[in-house]
């Protein structure tokens, strides 16, 4: 019912002129237009979002380091258990995350954001569409005293399908960030600094 709603009010701010589609590829509103762009051309207006914090006894290159190494993620994390591609600012990723053991899903995404020992970025589409669904994963660290970091681990959802959708996986992706946040704790107190 809420999506329902959702989606006529969309279409309302679509006829008012208070949104517009560009090529289809983003949804912005007309202040954007006038120089006011919302980070990765994400819909402002219908973006929901997941945010996790932890602060973990480690420096913060070796949680970059765990963070930045791809092809060892099936080793240690439970919720993103496959990244294929090169971290490289730009590079084309295909992703598979658990979201219901044991079933996988996988996704294409674009590494947006690669700022080493502070930010790892990448936004994903459903099958391609960035104005139906799209989301932004992102990894932001803080280095603290005492040689801990904070790691932010969230996940911005936009697109018209985004309320159905971030319905339907919100709790699943909840849990999935929980798990992947105390395994990475446990992969850096398991590790030689």
């Amino acid at each position: 019912m809420a999506a329902r709603k959702e989606t006529k009010a969309v279409r309302a701010m679509f006829r008012q002129g208070k949104m517009r589609a560009h090529s289809f590829h983003e949804i912005t509103p007309p202040a954007a237009e006038a120089g006011r762009t919302h980070r990765y051309g994400m819909a402002p207006v219908m973006t929901k979002k997941i945010t996790t914090r932890i602060q973990m006894d480690a420096p913060v290159n070796d949680v970059w380091a765990v963070l930045a190494d791809f092809a060892n993620y099936p080793s240690w994390n439970p919720f993103i258990v496959e990244i294929s591609g090169q971290c490289t600012l730009g590079a084309s990723l295909r992703i598979a995350v658990i979201l219901q053991p044991p079933k996988r899903q996988t996704f294409e995404a674009t590494l947006l954001t690669l700022v080493p020992a502070q930010s790892l970025a990448w936004r994903g589409s459903w099958k391609g569409s960035t104005w139906l669904f799209c989301g932004l994963h992102q990894f932001d660290l803080r280095s603290l005293p005492n040689a801990r970091t904070e790691l932010t681990h969230s996940e911005a959802f936009s697109g018209l399908l985004s309320a159905p959708i971030f319905h339907s996986i919100r709790h699943d992706t909840e849990r999935g960030f929980g798990a992947m946040n105390a395994a990475l704790e446990r992969r850096l107190c398991a590790s030689p600094t």
